[in-house]
């Protein structure tokens, strides 16, 4: 019975402490939505955008066989122990999935604790501070060039991708640098997430297309330049809407998780691969400027994104810490 016990001990020793914190956050999710009698989306929006989508099969395959390909990589370099770190590889990736759970998960929460969403005071608070409805004329002003179409490819196509970036670049980091660099920004890129889902639980927002634009569509795109041009909005937002169950609208408007992500691989590129800022720069600002262009976000919303992204790196340097990965006194970053 002693060795028993002694075994378990082991084992829980070995759980690193954020594989406990997620797990008390699904659980903690799975209690909120049992008290509030919110539905679980998970299991239909795992069921319309795996099996219904075929972009999003297409981007999960390229993941799968990335990690594939590192995991071969690794046995190759060092052929002993094959099992063990492979699962190893497998399971340092784990929370990246289980950020797509969470995140699944708090989209009803928030307006189901509140009875309210705070589109208007975020609106309200971006005339104040920036004297602009920046989500109105920022695609005016795109729409007055003669390359509007051009620009809506770029900044969609910037905008879609970034879980294909932020994948990719933990699968770089994790085969080309060492490890401590890789569980820095994996953990960077986790804990900023998770502060954004936090935040969406306590200030539900949907974005300005879908509280102001859809509801009074035909006016907004009437004061535009061009009609065509404000369809690309209407279209590629639709196309964001049907992602979730039942073809909802999230509420993850404030703050802006896409512009954290973005500023946090910038980081991460500009001290460990320097190269790739050809690559990440233009991404990231197609990224930021489209959460914008498409009504996803408010100003406000981007300019939150910044100091996400450094409590995030704050956090993941506090979990590395209390997993015994990285002295007290070591550098953040």
């Amino acid at each position: 019975m002693k060795r028993l016990i002694d075994r378990g001990n082991a084992a829980l020793d070995c759980v690193r402490t954020e594989e406990w914190l997620l797990a008390s956050i699904l659980v903690m999710i799975g209690s909120i939505h049992w008290l509030l009698s919110v539905p679980v989306s998970l299991v239909q929006s795992l069921q319309e955008n795996v099996i219904a989508d075929p972009s999003v099969q297409t981007g999960l395959g390229l993941a799968f066989l990335g990690l594939v390909i590192l995991a071969g990589w690794a046995i190759i370099g060092r052929p002993d122990n094959i099992g063990r770190r492979t699962l190893g590889i497998f399971r340092d990736f784990l929370p990246f999935a289980l950020m797509y759970v969470i995140y699944e998960s708090v989209h009803t929460i928030g307006p189901s604790l509140h009875g309210i969403t705070y589109d208007t005071a975020l609106s309200k608070i971006d005339l104040a501070l920036f004297r602009s409805e920046a989500y109105v004329d920022f695609p005016v002003a795109v729409f007055r060039t003669p390359h509007y179409r051009f620009a809506a490819y770029y900044l969609a196509f910037c905008y879609s991708v970034v879980f294909v970036v932020y994948w990719g670049l933990g699968i770089f980091l994790r085969g080309t640098r060492s490890r401590l660099v890789f569980r820095r920004y994996m953990l960077s890129v986790l804990m900023t997430s998770l502060f954004a889902y936090l935040s969406y639980i306590l200030v539900p927002a949907q974005g300005p297309y879908e509280s102001f634009v859809r509801n009074d569509i035909a006016a907004q795109f009437g004061q535009w330049s061009s009609y065509a041009g404000a369809l690309s909005i209407a279209s590629f937002a639709d196309n964001i809407r049907i992602m979730h169950p039942g073809g909802q609208a999230a509420f993850d408007a404030f703050p802006s998780l896409h512009t954290a992500w973005a500023v946090l691989m910038i980081g991460f590129s500009a001290r460990h691969v320097p190269k790739l800022l050809w690559l990440i720069v233009p991404w990231a600002f197609g990224t930021i400027l489209g959460a914008i262009y498409f009504q996803q976000h408010y100003l406000i919303d981007l300019v939150a994104g910044i100091p996400l992204a450094a409590a995030g790196c704050y956090a993941a340097h506090l979990l590395l810490v209390t997993n015994g990965e990285l002295p007290a006194h070591e550098q953040i970053g």
